[in-house]
Protein backbone atom coordinates (compact mmCIF):
# COMPACT_ATOMS: atom_id res chain seq x y z
CA UNK A 1 0.00 0.00 0.00
CA UNK A 2 1.44 3.73 -0.97
CA UNK A 3 1.12 6.52 0.95
CA UNK A 4 -1.77 9.04 0.57
CA UNK A 5 -2.20 12.73 -0.25
CA UNK A 6 -3.50 15.19 1.33
CA UNK A 7 -6.42 14.90 -1.93
CA UNK A 8 -6.79 11.24 -0.53
CA UNK A 9 -7.65 11.99 3.03
CA UNK A 10 -9.98 14.56 2.22
CA UNK A 11 -11.77 12.27 0.36
CA UNK A 12 -11.83 9.43 2.68
CA UNK A 13 -13.25 11.84 5.51
CA UNK A 14 -16.06 13.03 2.96
CA UNK A 15 -16.81 9.48 2.42
CA UNK A 16 -16.65 8.77 6.13
CA UNK A 17 -18.57 11.43 7.19
CA UNK A 18 -15.24 12.44 9.51
CA UNK A 19 -15.32 16.59 10.25
CA UNK A 20 -11.97 17.56 8.99
CA UNK A 21 -11.38 21.23 9.97
CA UNK A 22 -8.23 21.44 7.95
CA UNK A 23 -5.08 19.93 6.69
CA UNK A 24 -1.57 21.97 7.23
CA UNK A 25 1.93 21.51 6.49
CA UNK A 26 3.96 22.56 9.74
CA UNK A 27 4.43 25.84 9.32
CA UNK A 28 0.98 26.65 8.02
CA UNK A 29 -0.44 25.67 11.93
CA UNK A 30 -1.99 28.76 13.37
CA UNK A 31 -0.56 30.20 16.09
CA UNK A 32 -3.80 30.63 17.99
CA UNK A 33 -6.83 28.55 19.15
CA UNK A 34 -8.48 26.20 16.56
CA UNK A 35 -11.91 25.15 16.48
CA UNK A 36 -12.93 21.83 17.69
CA UNK A 37 -12.06 18.75 15.35
CA UNK A 38 -9.61 16.74 13.55
CA UNK A 39 -6.41 18.06 11.47
CA UNK A 40 -4.09 16.42 9.53
CA UNK A 41 -0.15 17.79 10.15
CA UNK A 42 2.41 17.35 7.66
CA UNK A 43 6.14 17.24 8.76
CA UNK A 44 7.44 18.96 5.84
CA UNK A 45 6.85 22.94 5.42
CA UNK A 46 4.92 24.52 2.65
CA UNK A 47 8.28 24.54 0.15
CA UNK A 48 8.30 20.81 0.06
CA UNK A 49 6.23 17.78 -1.07
CA UNK A 50 5.14 16.24 2.45
CA UNK A 51 7.19 13.42 4.44
CA UNK A 52 5.12 12.21 7.43
CA UNK A 53 1.04 12.44 8.63
CA UNK A 54 0.45 13.30 12.06
CA UNK A 55 -3.51 13.83 13.57
CA UNK A 56 -4.36 16.75 15.96
CA UNK A 57 -7.75 16.45 17.90
CA UNK A 58 -8.79 19.66 19.28
CA UNK A 59 -11.85 18.87 21.54
CA UNK A 60 -11.91 21.77 24.30
CA UNK A 61 -11.06 19.42 27.07
CA UNK A 62 -7.85 17.21 26.12
CA UNK A 63 -5.88 17.92 23.00
CA UNK A 64 -4.99 14.63 21.74
CA UNK A 65 -2.02 14.22 19.40
CA UNK A 66 -1.21 11.06 16.82
CA UNK A 67 1.86 10.34 15.63
CA UNK A 68 2.06 6.36 14.00
CA UNK A 69 5.83 6.64 14.38
CA UNK A 70 5.33 8.65 18.23
CA UNK A 71 8.34 10.92 17.01
CA UNK A 72 8.07 13.96 19.59
CA UNK A 73 5.63 16.13 19.20
CA UNK A 74 5.51 19.19 16.98
CA UNK A 75 7.13 22.27 18.48
CA UNK A 76 4.36 24.11 16.62
CA UNK A 77 1.75 21.89 18.25
CA UNK A 78 3.47 22.25 21.80
CA UNK A 79 1.22 25.32 22.76
CA UNK A 80 -2.18 22.96 21.81
CA UNK A 81 -1.24 21.21 25.43
CA UNK A 82 -1.71 17.64 23.67
CA UNK A 83 -2.07 14.31 24.81
CA UNK A 84 0.74 11.89 22.77
CA UNK A 85 1.38 8.46 21.83
CA UNK A 86 4.60 7.44 22.55
CA UNK A 87 4.99 4.43 21.22
CA UNK A 88 4.77 3.45 17.15
CA UNK A 89 2.36 1.83 15.92
CA UNK A 90 3.46 2.21 12.46
CA UNK A 91 6.81 0.13 10.97
CA UNK A 92 9.58 3.08 10.37
CA UNK A 93 9.71 1.51 7.08
CA UNK A 94 6.30 2.06 5.91
CA UNK A 95 4.46 4.62 4.31
CA UNK A 96 0.85 4.48 5.88
CA UNK A 97 0.89 7.10 8.15
CA UNK A 98 -1.86 8.81 6.36
CA UNK A 99 -3.61 5.87 6.90
CA UNK A 100 -3.48 5.26 10.50
CA UNK A 101 -4.26 8.67 10.72
CA UNK A 102 -7.50 8.17 8.88
CA UNK A 103 -8.41 4.94 11.07
CA UNK A 104 -7.25 7.23 14.39
CA UNK A 105 -9.78 9.18 12.97
CA UNK A 106 -12.60 7.06 12.57
CA UNK A 107 -12.24 5.83 16.29
CA UNK A 108 -12.73 8.64 17.93
CA UNK A 109 -15.48 10.75 15.87
CA UNK A 110 -18.71 10.96 17.48
CA UNK A 111 -16.59 9.61 20.83
CA UNK A 112 -18.35 10.10 23.83
CA UNK A 113 -14.97 9.37 26.08
CA UNK A 114 -12.12 10.75 23.77
CA UNK A 115 -9.40 10.01 25.83
CA UNK A 116 -10.32 6.27 26.43
CA UNK A 117 -11.25 5.96 23.10
CA UNK A 118 -7.67 7.45 22.18
CA UNK A 119 -5.74 5.02 24.86
CA UNK A 120 -7.72 1.88 23.22
CA UNK A 121 -6.61 2.88 19.75
CA UNK A 122 -3.16 3.34 20.77
CA UNK A 123 -2.82 0.50 23.64
CA UNK A 124 -5.46 -1.98 22.98
CA UNK A 125 -6.82 -2.57 18.94
CA UNK A 126 -2.92 -2.16 18.24
CA UNK A 127 0.49 -2.65 19.88
CA UNK A 128 3.85 -2.24 19.99
CA UNK A 129 5.21 -4.93 17.24
CA UNK A 130 4.73 -2.43 14.30
CA UNK A 131 4.84 -5.46 11.70
CA UNK A 132 1.81 -7.04 12.85
CA UNK A 133 -0.10 -3.86 13.25
CA UNK A 134 0.97 -3.32 9.97
CA UNK A 135 -0.89 -6.44 9.14
CA UNK A 136 -3.87 -5.35 10.74
CA UNK A 137 -4.38 -2.59 8.92
CA UNK A 138 -3.62 -3.58 5.46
Amino acid sequence: MEGVTDYDIVDWCKRYHIPLKNIFMRDEIPKSSLPNGFYIINFDDSSGRGTHWVCLYINGQQNLYFDPLATPVLEEVLPFNVLANTYALQSNTSKLCGHWCCAFMYCLNGSKNPVDDYYDFTHKLFNTDTAENERKRS
